[in-house]
């Protein structure tokens, strides 16, 4: 058993450094990139249901270059509430996780059709996925429940810039000692 978990993580992290190098192996890739807890990612990208658990409930934020500061509330019952940098209302849409053809746990989203990614230019109305493991890579906080209140609402024009639920909720004139954090792979 301990075998299989060993082999387990070294599959994932080779499957995630080729995915975070567009395609290039790098000659270490045992090693997660640094500021990843690589135990965290491997238990919680391993099975349909616990990438589940993680997401259903919880409001999650994410940063990267292109995109900025995300936002995103998965409500338990399948519908996602994403707050996205400059928009001026809430992009509504769906999410669940499924079994990937490489057997591996896959996030999907379809946001309302008349959305459109501003940076890939992919139109909403169709279901978007990809493995599990790089989606939850690029969460860099998460706490539980409708935190901001995003099934309601924009709370208000979001920036691109790395920020925080602590200084969002403060902006939002919500209580940030209400916030409950749970773990992301970015904690070690």
């Amino acid at each position: 058993m301990n075998f299989i978990k060993r082999l387990c993580r070294v599959l994932v992290l080779a499957g995630l450094v080729v995915g975070l190098s567009n395609g290039s192996i790098s000659t270490s890739f045992a090693q997660a990139p640094k500021g990843i807890n690589e135990a965290f990612l491997v238990e919680n990208t391993a099975r349909v249901r616990k990438v589940k658990s993680y997401y259903a409930g919880n409001t999650v934020m994410t940063y990267n270059k292109p995109y900025g500061t995300q936002v995103e509330y998965f409500a338990p019952n399948g519908k996602t509430y994403l707050w996205y940098p400059g928009n001026r209302a809430i992009v509504r849409g769906e999410w669940k996780v499924n079994k990937g053809k490489d057997g591996f746990p896959q996030t999907c989203f379809r946001y309302q059709a008349n959305s459109v990614n501003p940076y890939t230019k992919v139109p909403g109305g169709q279901w978007q996925c990809a493995q599990s493991i790089y989606i939850m890579f690029t969460d860099i906080q998460r706490v539980k429940g409708d935190a901001l209140g995003l099934s309601k609402g924009l709370p208000f024009k979001l920036s691109k810039r790395k920020t925080s639920f602590q200084k969002l909720a403060k902006k939002a004139k919500l209580d940030a000692n209400n916030l409950r954090y749970l773990p992301t792979a970015r904690d070690k």
